[in-house]
């Protein structure tokens, strides 16, 4: 093989390396970039309620993410663990069938709303509402529950992805 063969050789080998590059690039472009598109997290948490009386709890659950339009999606809660009362998953039951999130701008956050993407002083006199964020990163999970426009619960603990 000569000179120019070899460079011939290597130039393709470098296109088909960019193509395949440009194709992965390709593929990974929309709302939900680095975002997984459908996972179920076990998550554990510590849950201190204030309102509408003092309580304290710890436990596990599961919550399933689905990216749907946009930068928005659904997620399901599963398998609350009976004494983690405290949970806010506990105070919205109706997430157990789905309630909406929003995905951060770097993609690096979901927003997990309950019942609904609300301000809490919209919220109807003595429905709950929360504001979960799940850390995609970290694992991290922080949740702050309202009752009259008025913080009723702090929740906080780890999600790992997998069953």
């Amino acid at each position: 093989m000569n000179g120019r063969s070899l460079a011939v050789a290597a130039f393709a080998g470098l296109a088909m390396l960019v193509a395949a590059d440009v194709g992965r690039a390709t593929e990974a472009t929309g709302p939900h970039v680095g975002v997984p598109p459908a996972v179920t997290w076990v998550c554990e948490t510590h849950a201190v309620v204030v309102a509408p009386e003092a309580a304290s709890s710890k436990g596990t659950f599961k919550l399933r993410t689905t990216p749907e339009s946009g930068e928005a999606g659904v997620w399901v809660s599963s398998d609350l663990q009976e004494a983690h009362k405290g949970s806010f998953l506990a105070r919205h039951p109706g997430c157990a069938t789905g309630c909406g999130y929003s995905v951060t701008a770097n993609a690096t956050r979901f927003e997990l709303w309950a019942p609904k993407k609300i301000a809490p002083s919209a919220m109807p006199k003595g429905e709950p509402m929360t504001v979960a964020t799940l850390d995609l990163t970290t694992g991290r999970l922080r949740a702050s529950s309202f009752i009259d426009n008025a913080i009723a619960a702090l929740e906080q603990g780890t999600c790992k992805a997998g069953e």
